[in-house]
């Protein structure tokens, strides 16, 4: 996977963005009431956080590190080598977790808990894409 191909993943979760900003505008009560708001805020959490992790795949094999065993070892592995920081780590490890409850259907979603995530969503994968774009930048690994 190039560089070019890392960026192009980055930037395809800008469409999603100013549907998410819809969506967090959305109170808790219109959230559980209506199943399309419901399902809609779930869809674009999935579709925003599987981007973060397919970007944090392909850095990762790019680093030429272990194969991570899940999503959050992951980032985990990104924080180790300092492409992001240990608490950034963790703060997208959580994102991933709560993703895979939403797209495994693992059981039932605390809907206060998504809203939470919906609305820092925007803000941690905007930090999280200037961050790996400045680590493709300034990064000598040549592909």
């Amino acid at each position: 996977m190039s560089k070019d191909r890392i960026r192009d993943k980055l930037n395809q979760g800008g469409q999603y963005l100013d549907q998410l900003k819809e969506i967090n505008q959305l109170t808790l009560n219109e959230l559980t009431t209506d199943f399309f708001n419901l399902r809609t805020a779930e869809r674009l959490f999935e579709i925003i956080s599987q981007i973060l992790i397919d970007s944090c795949g392909k850095v990762v094999s790019l680093l030429e590190t272990e194969t991570p065993t899940n999503y959050s070892h992951c980032f985990e592995l990104l924080g180790r080598k300092e492409v992001i920081t240990n608490d950034e780590a963790t703060k997208y490890s959580n994102i991933a977790k709560l993703r895979n409850l939403i797209a495994q259907q693992y059981g039932k979603i605390d809907i206060e808990h998504l809203q939470g995530g919906l609305k820092n969503l925007e803000t941690d994968f905007l930090q999280y894409k200037d961050k790996l774009l400045k680590w493709i930048d300034e990064d000598n690994i040549d592909i």
